[in-house]
């Protein structure tokens, strides 16, 4: 488990982030959303040990990570935005043999990561294609396996949707989705959808943390969710007056279950 315990970054007279504390458990999808300005990249930042947090402490399995640079470096990915800022070269077996073989491993090892870590996200069969042919998604699944082949035990993903279109959103989310059976994601969102199959939920506003807790607790506090700058889907906003008016929304909120609490509903008026 990651724990960041009372995190704080910042000068005197402009805190970015004040006392946030947020854990991040093995094979567990932890969501973090806030509005722009929120500080959510910066602790993505001290998370992944980019940067060096003011007060307060990173740590992982029980050892702070001051100790354990080197070892936490390699366990710890990060997914940025902007794929384009983390593929280095131009054909895509080679791009994510890359960091592998910076840690001087055999080319059999290196081969078998290269090919485990595409096919985990779905781009083995383009393997030999130039990475300029990707589409947004595949570019940012092909991030994703460069890191994969490293073999992190955690990931964090810092709004690594925001730049694509919704076919390359879902391709990505589902990605992370999977990985979360057998890593821990952190996934840094301001879109409500993205999130809400996430194990558990917290919220930053202006560098401080107002909300941990489980999804559904997070979409019944509605002033949670204003104070976060969070954006409510249509489908949300159904579901939070179909509970008012006394009808179980079943958990997680899809079309068939929406369907489901509306004919409750019905049946219960018609009666």
């Amino acid at each position: 488990m990651i724990e960041l315990k009372q995190i704080s970054y910042g000068l005197e007279d402009r805190q970015i982030l004040r006392s946030v504390s947020l854990s991040i458990p093995s094979g567990k999808f932890i969501a973090l959303m806030g509005g722009n300005g929120a500080g959510k990249t910066t602790l993505a930042k001290i998370t992944k040990g980019l940067i060096v947090p003011s007060s307060g402490s990173v740590v992982l399995d029980g050892r702070d990570i001051s100790s354990i640079e080197r070892e936490y470096q390699t366990k710890v990915g990060i997914v940025f935005q902007n794929p384009e800022n983390q593929i280095v070269s131009s054909i895509v077996e080679e791009d994510v043999a890359f960091g592998p073989e910076n840690l001087s491993l055999s080319s059999p090892e290196i081969a078998a990561r290269v090919e485990s870590s595409l096919k985990t996200v779905g781009l083995w069969d383009l393997r030999h294609r130039s990475v300029q042919a990707l589409s947004g998604g595949q570019k940012q699944r092909l991030a994703i396996a460069g890191i994969l082949a490293l073999r992190p035990s955690y990931i964090i993903f810092d709004e690594a949707t925001a730049l694509l279109d919704p076919v390359g959103k879902h391709e990505v989310l589902n990605t992370a989705l999977e990985l979360s059976k057998s890593v821990g994601v952190l996934w840094i969102t301001h879109d409500l959808r993205e999130a809400l199959m996430a194990d558990s939920i917290y919220a930053l506003r202006e560098g401080e943390m107002i909300f941990s807790g489980s999804v559904p607790e997070f979409l019944s506090r509605g002033d949670i969710m204003e104070k976060a700058n969070v954006v409510i889907p249509d489908e949300i906003t159904l579901a939070q007056e179909l509970m008012q008016r006394g009808v179980r929304v079943d958990w997680p909120i899809t079309k068939e279950s929406l369907l489901k609490a509306t004919m409750l509903l019905s049946s219960k008026m018609s009666h």
